[in-house]
C-alpha cells in the first residue's frame, strides 16, 4: 500500500475495486445482494470441497472465511458505509465505497481493519473450547483443526505486510498518526515481543519446529514495523485524520495480544490440513492439469487469457485507486 487510505479487505486474497457509494443496502438491492453472497459461498465451497475431497473441511473453511468477513461487514455498517461481500477463486473479501472510506479517521478504518482478524480470533477461542470439551467424542480433532485454521487465518491478516493484510494496512494509518517522538517509544516497546515468546514457549513446551516458526513471526513483526515507521511523512501526525497516541496505542496492544493468542491456539492444536487432504489435493490438482493440458487444449489457452485479463485489469483499478488516493492526500494537507 502506497498511503494509509486503503479501502477493500480479504482474508486469502481477493482485493476488489470499491463499490460506488450507495450500490448497496437499499431497497431490493439487498436481497440481490445476500443472493449474490450465497452463490459465491456456495461456488467457493465446491470447489474446496473438489480438491480437497471433504465436504466437512469445505464447510469450515466456507465458514471461517464468512465469519472473518462478517467482522469487516459489522463495522462499515455501524459507521453507515454501504457494503459488499463475496468470494473469489482464492478467498473471501469486502469492499466499501472509496469516497466515504476516505472520509473516514484513521482511527475509524483501522476498527474496520482489525475487527475482521477479532473475529477469526473469537472463532478460533469457541473452536478450540469446544475441542477440549469433547476430549473423548471423535469429532474433537475436527474442532482443533477448524481452531487451528482460524488462528492461521487470524495471525496472518494480522501480521504487518503493507495492504496484503489487515495489520499491515492498520501498522501503515498508525505510523502516517504518530509524531516522530511517539514512534520511537513505540518502537522501544516492540522489544516487550520477544520476552511475550519467551514466556508462551516456556508456557507451551513447543518442539523446535514450532518455536521457529513463532521465532519467524516475530522477527517479521518487528522488522515490518522498523520500516513502515521509516516510511511515513511526519506531516501526515498533523492531519484531522490522524488518531490519537492513545488511541494508536490501544489498538496496538490489542493487535498484539490477538497476535500472541492466535500463535498459542496454533502451537495447541493439529495443523488444518490433514496428510489424506494433502493427498487428494496433489491428485486433484494433477487431474485437473491433464485434463486442460491433454484433452482441453483450447480451454486452458482460454483460461490463461483469462487470467492475463483480469490481471491487467486489477492492476488497472490498482493505478486508479492509487492516483485517486494520492490526490486525496494532497487535499487534505492543503486543508490542513
Amino acid at each position: 500500500m502506497r498511503d494509509p487510505k486503503g479501502e477493500s479487505f480479504r482474508t486469502a486474497g481477493g482485493d476488489r475495486t470499491p463499490a460506488p457509494a450507495g450500490s448497496a443496502g437499499q431497497g431490493g438491492g439487498f436481497l440481490r445482494r445476500e443472493l449474490r453472497i450465497f452463490v459465491s459461498a456456495t461456488l467457493f465451497a465446491l470447489a474446496i470441497s473438489l480438491i480437497f475431497q471433504s465436504w466437512e473441511l469445505a464447510l469450515w473453511i466456507t465458514i471461517s472465511l464468512a465469519f472473518h468477513e462478517l467482522g469487516h461487514v459489522l463495522a462499515a455498517w455501524r459507521l453507515g458505509l454501504d457494503w459488499e461481500m463475496g468470494f473469489g477463486p482464492i478467498g473471501a473479501w469486502t469492499r466499501t465505497p472509496l469516497e466515504k472510506r476516505l472520509a473516514l479517521s484513521h482511527y475509524e478504518n483501522s476498527i474496520l481493519h482489525l475487527l475482521g482478524p477479532a473475529f477469526s480470533l473469537a472463532l478460533g477461542v469457541m473452536a478450540f473450547t469446544s475441542g477440549m470439551l469433547a476430549a473423548e467424542l471423535p469429532g474433537r480433532a475436527g474442532w482443533l483443526r477448524a481452531a487451528n485454521f482460524n488462528a492461521l487465518l487470524g495471525a496472518m491478516n494480522l501480521l504487518p505486510m503493507a495492504d496484503l493484510s489487515d495489520g499491515g494496512k492498520f501498522v501503515r494509518r498508525l505510523f502516517a498518526s504518530l509524531r516522530e517522538d511517539v514512534e520511537e517509544r513505540l518502537l522501544a516497546l516492540i522489544g516487550v515481543v520477544p520476552l511475550l515468546l519467551a514466556c508462551l514457549t516456556f508456557a507451551l513446551r513447543l518442539d523446535w519446529g514450532r518455536l521457529l516458526s513463532l521465532v519467524v513471526i516475530v522477527v517479521w513483526f518487528a522488522v515490518a514495523m522498523l520500516i513502515e515507521s521509516r516510511l511515513d511523512d511526519p506531516l501526515d501526525a498533523a492531519s484531522p485524520k490522524a488518531m490519537t497516541s492513545r488511541q494508536g496505542f490501544i489498538l496496538l496492544l490489542g493487535m498484539v495480544a490477538m497476535l500472541a493468542v492466535n500463535m498459542g491456539i496454533a502451537a495447541l492444536t493439529p495443523f488444518w490440513l490433514t496428510q489424506g487432504h494433502v493427498v487428494n489435493m496433489v491428485e486433484g490438482l494433477a487431474k485437473l492439469v491433464g485434463t486442460l493440458v491433454w484433452r482441453s487444449t483450447g480451454l486452458g489457452i482460454a483460461l490463461a487469457a483469462l487470467l492475463v485479463a483480469s490481471l491487467a485489469g486489477w492492476i488497472a483499478r490498482r493505478r486508479r485507486r492509487a492516483r485517486a488516493r494520492s490526490n486525496q492526500h494532497r487535499r487534505d494537507r492543503n486543508d490542513s
